[in-house]
C-alpha cells in the first residue's frame, strides 16, 4: 500500500531535430518554431499521453488527481509550470479524441487548454512583479515550444472550423508567452 503513495517521475529526451532548433545568436526565447510535416506526440511529450478522456468513465478522477496535485504546488512559476503541463494533457486528449471524430468533445478538451495555458501566463505575469526574473522551468520551457509547433500541425489534422478556431488560439496564445518569456 505504501507504494502508491510515492510517484515516481520518468524524464525523456527527445531525438527529433524536425520540431525546434533555435538559431544561434538569436534569443531563444523569441526564436520561432519550425513548422513540422509531421509530429509524433508520443515521442515529443513523452512520457504524457493523453490517458483518460472525456468520455471515459474514470476521466473525472483523473481531474480530481490533477486538481489535488495543483494543490499541493506552492510558487507561482511552479504553479505556472504545472499549467503548462496541464495544457499539453489536454491537448493530447483532444488529439485523441478528434482522431476518434469525436470533435465535440475534443473542443471542449481544448477549451480547457486554453484556461489552462492563459493562467500559466498570468501566473508568471503576477510572479515578475515582485521576481524580476521568475520563469517555467526549463521543461515546462520545453514543452511550451513543442506545443507551439504540435498545435499548429493538430489545426491542420481537422476538418471541424470550431476545432481549427480553437486550437489557433492556443497556439497564438503560446506564441505571446513564448515572447514574454
Amino acid at each position: 500500500m505504501l507504494p502508491l503513495l510515492f510517484v515516481n517521475v520518468v524524464y525523456g529526451q527527445s531525438t527529433n531535430d524536425n520540431v525546434y532548433t533555435a538559431p544561434s545568436g538569436e534569443d531563444f526565447a523569441v526564436a520561432q518554431p519550425q513548422k513540422a510535416q509531421e509530429f509524433n506526440s508520443f515521442e515529443e511529450f513523452w512520457p504524457m499521453v493523453a490517458g483518460k478522456t472525456r468520455n471515459d468513465s474514470f476521466y473525472r478522477i483523473k481531474r480530481l488527481k490533477e486538481e489535488a496535485r495543483g494543490w499541493m504546488i506552492f510558487g507561482k512559476p511552479q504553479k505556472a509550470s504545472y499549467k503548462v503541463f496541464l495544457t499539453v494533457k489536454r491537448t493530447l486528449e483532444a488529439e485523441k479524441l478528434e482522431s476518434e471524430g469525436k470533435a465535440d468533445l475534443a473542443i471542449e478538451s481544448m477549451k480547457d487548454a486554453q484556461i489552462s495555458i492563459r493562467s500559466a501566463q498570468n501566473l508568471i505575469e503576477t510572479a515578475r512583479r515582485t521576481q524580476p526574473d521568475a520563469n517555467l522551468d526549463p521543461q515546462a520551457h520545453g514543452r511550451l515550444v513543442n506545443l507551439r509547433v504540435f498545435t499548429e500541425w493538430l489545426k491542420g489534422q481537422s476538418d471541424d472550423e470550431d476545432f481549427k478556431l480553437i486550437t489557433s488560439e492556443i497556439n497564438e496564445r503560446i506564441g505571446e508567452f513564448l515572447e514574454l518569456l
